[in-house]
């Protein structure tokens, strides 16, 4: 949009406010002769006598029928009718793509006139909505009233008592599939002494079809059944009846048995050839037929995916638990079945799985770049190849190259400069892998075995380069679309030191605290992950997400070697002093939709972690921190704490290299609260105030104050501000600007800096020392 453009809408816009506050009661002036203005309708509800009509249920059913009239009135705000007005003063504009034609037709609204509305069509949809609703005796007038062309449609609405259920009866002859709907009624949505309810009606015959579906009953279909109200037993009730519809085919009163499986692990979609769905070359592998006429998969494989066996009753959760299980395998593109049923045998299906694959190698490559609050930019190149189907039994072999680089433009540690390569291997088993025993789940997910191997180099520019090696054993697996568990029984991770420079040599003299981030560390552990989050399946009000891990290291070699750190008794393995300790996180989400356009978002995350034994704190790749683009927002990340600990480097910056300590610490807790609003297009306004700080579990001289104590509270930080989220779907860009309100390392009692806020000083001194950009990918949480 041209700069001369924005002028003109700015413009028009200022225009509109001025004038529509003079002029708010001329939205007739440029209606067509004979016609009125359509403002809206009014609702004269009145209930029966006895009992009345609570006030709030009156309330709750006017603005429920108002929901269903139509046409709606122009939009308006405090009775001025801003979009009708806009689309008047536009005028009749000859360019397509001028401010006034943006103004008539993406912003104005034409008027909503008189003869739109149909009185009858709406008295007969309040009608119809009330019977449907129990209210059986209703009268429902419609009429306008017009005043200076302005005209108001005016409905007025009588009922009597509502009726409720006195009996619910279900069909009671001798087939199966009466006594299974029988069997279905002790959970029916149909309960004596509840208002009659049309939808409840709908959803009971749902609710059948889905039980029947789970015990056998294929071709039943929800429309087989019909639901009679009977409202002449008096006393403003109804006795319901649920029963069969004539003509209902005898197919869908049967319960069908499965017969054979046949699964096609080749199936061509775009060449089809008889040899396809041939049953030719079918292997008979437990109880299913394999037709692999190349051999490309171990008939194992879709034992582990099967819900099926020949003799089941056909129920609709094995049907699609089959189905998902086969698409989680990750090696077929397509997957679709069909039921056929067998001849000369009645009630017996056959069941046909068509799969087809996806290639079995593929090359990827991912580039990302990010930006840090601590003013380092940089960028990562992943160049991946998969192997899937790898020992022929659905096994997928991954293998990234990984190289990155970040760089301070500007700052401090300009020319310090971060170099990274890796290389990672991760091979999937679709199925557990445990010795001597046999595990498979029920849910329509496959549990997984994951190995992984990974070595990084680190290199930081002037400082130190590093060695890191990682090695894993472990199985994921879903419960649900909402819940997910990862436990790995075995997981190693081996830091050494490849070179240290002079200069950071001398800086650890200065600050004692920098050796923890060059030493060698051995953590030989266990961990468990557990994550639930109810937004995968839909976008309820309100809706949460937990994530929760437990981190052990060091516990069987400690039983073995017994050490005792505080004693000076240290147990070195491979020459390396192994870690031993106990961790454990959470991180609890809540989100609230406040309305269809505003999001209010919660997180809180708190963590400790306990050394013990051979070590006096948590390995340093172990710790926790706060603060940047994704925790608190109003201060650089990693600066804050250890509790009132004020790091000297961040104030004796003199030097143009200087290396300063990252903050971590034993225990973490950290709040965040952050309202967003949809503005306009793609662009989402936000609000935030996050707080936070981290602590150590043992005293460290050289971070006194860092220590957690009974005053935890008195020691967070604290910051606020604003941001723009600019939400493509599939990507969400994010720039936050905030600031700090409390500064946990001043003296008590001067902790909160309000008084010294100064974003609009004429000084950029405040601004520059405290304003903080935060620019990020995805939203904080």
């Amino acid at each position: 949009m041209t700069k001369a453009r924005r002028s003109s809408i700015f413009y028009y816009a200022v225009l509109i406010l001025f004038v529509g506050g003079m002029n708010a009661c001329s939205p007739t002036k440029y209606l067509p002769p004979g016609e009125s203005l359509y403002t809206g309708a009014e609702i004269d509800l009145n209930g029966p006598k006895k009992p009345k009509l609570k006030r709030s249920s009156k309330k709750e059913m006017k603005t429920e029928l108002y929901t269903l009239l139509r046409p709606k009135p122009n939009a308006s705000i405090l009775g001025f009718r801003y979009k009708l007005f806009a689309y008047n003063i536009a005028g009749h504009p000859k360019k397509k793509h001028s401010p006034a034609a943006w103004l008539k037709n993406k912003f104005g609204e034409p008027p909503v006139l008189l003869s739109s509305v149909n009185l009858d069509k709406n008295v007969q949809i309040v009608d119809n909505h009330l019977e449907n609703q129990g209210y059986f005796q209703v009268d429902v007038k419609g009429d306008t009233v017009v005043k200076k062309r302005m005209a108001t449609a005016v409905y007025k609405v009588n009922t009597n008592q509502q009726y409720t259920i006195k009996e619910v009866i279900f069909e009671n002859d001798s087939s199966e599939v009466s006594r299974a709907i029988r069997g279905l009624a002790s959970a029916s949505l149909l309960k004596p002494g509840e208002p009659f309810n049309l939808d409840a009606v709908v959803a009971e015959r749902l609710r059948i079809d889905d039980g029947l579906k789970e015990e056998g009953f294929y071709y039943f279909n929800p429309e087989y059944l019909i639901v009679k109200a009977d409202s002449t037993i008096g006393d403003d009730k109804v006795n319901m009846y649920v029963q069969f519809k004539r003509g209902t085919p005898e197919e869908g009163k049967r319960i069908y048995t499965i017969n054979d499986v046949f699964i096609y692990p080749s199936y061509s979609v775009n060449n089809l050839v008889s040899g396809d769905t041939s049953k030719r070359n079918a292997i008979l592998y437990k109880d299913f037929y394999v037709v692999d006429r190349r051999n490309l998969y171990k008939p194992r494989l879709f034992s582990q995916a099967m819900r099926f066996s020949p003799e089941d009753y056909y129920s609709r959760t094995d049907h699609n638990q089959s189905l998902n299980r086969l698409i989680n395998l990750n090696v077929f593109k397509f997957v679709k079945n069909r039921f056929e049923d067998v001849p000369g045998y009645p009630a017996r299906l056959n069941v046909y799985y068509y799969l087809t694959p996806l290639p079995k190698q593929s090359l990827n490559a991912e580039l990302n770049g990010n930006i840090k609050s601590n003013n380092f930019t940089g960028t990562q190149l992943t160049v991946g190849w998969r192997n899937r189907n790898f020992f022929r039994g659905g096994e997928l072999l991954t293998i990234n190259a990984i190289g990155g680089v970040e760089a301070q433009i500007s700052g401090s540690s300009r020319g310090s400069n971060t170099y990274r390569a890796g290389l990672e291997g991760t091979l999937t088993f679709p199925r557990y892998l445990i010795p001597f025993v046999y595990l498979n789940t029920r849910s329509g997910f496959i549990p997984k075995t994951n190995i992984q191997l990974a070595y990084e180099l680190i290199n930081r520019q002037q400082y130190f380069t590093l060695n890191s090696f990682r090695a894993s054993y472990g199985y994921s697996w879903k419960e649900s679309p909402k819940k997910e568990h990862t436990l790995n029984p075995i997981s190693i991770n081996y830091v050494l030191p490849l070179n240290i420079t002079k200069a950071y040599r001398d800086s650890i003299v200065n600050y004692p605290i920098l050796q923890r981030t060059v030493d060698k560390q051995l953590i030989l552990g266990t961990n468990y992950n557990y994550n639930y989050n109810s937004q995968v399946t839909n976008q309820p009000v309100n809706s949460f997400y937990f994530n929760g891990n437990l981190d052990l290291s060091g516990n069987i070699a400690g039983l073995i070697t017994q050490p005792d750190l505080k004693n000076g008794d240290t147990v070195r393995l491979f020459n390396v002093p192994f870690a031993q300790y106990v961790r454990t996180e959470a991180d609890v989400r809540y989100y609230r939709k406040m309305g269809p356009r505003t999001t209010w978002a919660n997180r809180i995350i708190a963590g400790i972690g306990v050394p013990y034994g051979n070590s006096y704190e948590l390995p340093y790749v172990k710790q926790f921190f706060v603060g940047g683009t994704n925790s608190l927002r109003a201060f650089r990340s990693r600066s804050v704490g250890p509790g009132t600990y004020l790091n000297p480097a961040l104030i004796n910056n003199t030097s143009k290299n200087y290396i300063y300590p990252e903050q971590t610490g034993d225990l973490k807790l950290e709040f965040n609260t952050e309202l967003r609003q949809k503005l306009f297009s793609i662009v989402q306004g936000a609000i935030f105030v996050d707080a936070g700080n981290i602590w150590l579990y043992n005293d460290n001289p050289e971070q006194p104050g860092g220590k957690f104590t009974k005053d935890f509270l008195k020691e967070l930080a604290v910051g606020t501000g604003v941001g723009l989220r600019f939400d493509a779907t599939i990507l969400v860009l994010r720039l936050d600007v905030a600031f700090p309100v409390r500064k946990p390392y001043l003296p008590d009692g001067q902790r909160w800096v309000f008084d010294q806020i100064g974003i609009f000083d004429k000084s950029p001194a405040w601004r520059k020392d405290n304003l903080v950009y935060n620019l990020g990918i995805g939203y904080p949480f």
